[in-house]
């Protein structure tokens, strides 16, 4: 981990020390780096880590049926939709809307299409109106970006802190669309002695000219209210995880340097030794609970009988 405990300062050094190129520095900036190398191999790591972690991030987006639209937009990022279900104040699910077949007698009921959340057939006035929550696991595409000072935190009338951002961040993009880092992870990097805090991201959005993210728990270590702050949004802070990421850097790097064949060879082995390990530790983390094929499931018909 390089000194400042930067996400994307750690990854872009290692993959230039990886790659060993002097001519790299002068043709790629940092900032170029992360845009064009650096995100698309986060999206890569963190897409196949999705795919069998035990602790995948759960986002949330809410939508009101309405017995006159049939399309619902859908937040970016969408990985993997769960379920589609109202919940109660304590988070118990009331109703569940169930996907059937495109040709399905009775229609649809719900489906996807692109960005787009689909109701087949309409409701009729009677069941409309209700709130609906789409429970997704987020895929990772998310601008990741660090900003020296630019970041600004609050605290709420309900407890809860909401981080605005840098709108010019140093490195990296920031990503403008609604809700688009909810599940991504956002660092607090104190310059001076100081901790440094993780939180998940719940939301994302614009509001009175700003960007923003609410995060799901306040912190701690770090006063409120506070400005100029050093921040990163990023994947969260395994160490193989970011050594997987800036060997996917370095392989984008060195074939846009023309490294040689044995070089990339090696590379892809110490890539693929990361990721065993980032996948390892995740995919084994509930352990109380450990894979298995569940029977207590809403979708089981027998399950009343499983309680």
């Amino acid at each position: 981990m390089i000194a400042s405990e930067s996400f994307i300062e750690t990854v872009v050094e290692r993959a230039r020390a990886y790659v060993n190129d002097p001519d790299v520095e002068a043709k790629y900036t940092d900032d170029w780096v992360v845009r064009h190398s650096l995100m698309p191999s986060m999206v890569d790591v963190l897409s196949r880590l999705n795919l069998s972690q035990d602790n995948p991030v759960i986002s949330r987006a809410d939508f009101t049926l309405s017995s006159t639209d049939r399309y619902y937009q859908l937040p970016p990022c969408i990985g993997e939709v769960l379920e589609v279900a109202v919940y109660d104040d304590q988070w118990a699910v009331q109703q569940e809307a169930k996907p059937r077949h495109f040709l399905n007698p009775s229609g649809a009921g719900w489906r996807l299409e692109g960005n787009l959340l689909v109701v087949e057939p309409l409701p009729s006035e009677t069941n409309a109106t209700r709130t609906f929550s789409i429970s997704y696991i987020s895929n990772g595409q998310f601008y990741p970006h660090l900003s020296e000072d630019g970041g600004m935190l609050e605290q709420r009338t309900d407890g809860s802190h909401r981080l605005w951002l840098d709108h010019s961040p140093d490195k990296g993009a920031l990503d403008r669309r609604p809700n688009a880092y909810a599940g991504a992870v956002v660092r607090l990097l104190p310059i001076a002695a100081g901790a440094v805090e993780e939180r998940v991201v719940g939301a994302s959005g614009f509001e009175g000219g700003r960007y923003y993210v609410d995060v799901r728990v306040p912190f701690t270590e770090q006063s409120v209210p506070a400005d100029g702050l050093k921040y990163e949004v990023a994947p969260q802070g395994h160490e193989c995880l970011y050594d997987a990421i800036a060997m996917m850097t370095a392989l984008r790097l060195g074939s846009m340097s023309r490294q040689s064949e044995s070089s990339m060879k090696r590379l892809e082995v110490m890539y693929r030794t990361s990721l065993k390990t980032i996948k390892d530790n995740l995919h084994s983390m509930q352990q109380r609970r450990p894979k298995h094929w569940a029977k207590d499931t809403r979708d089981n018909p027998q399950y009343l009988y499983l309680m």
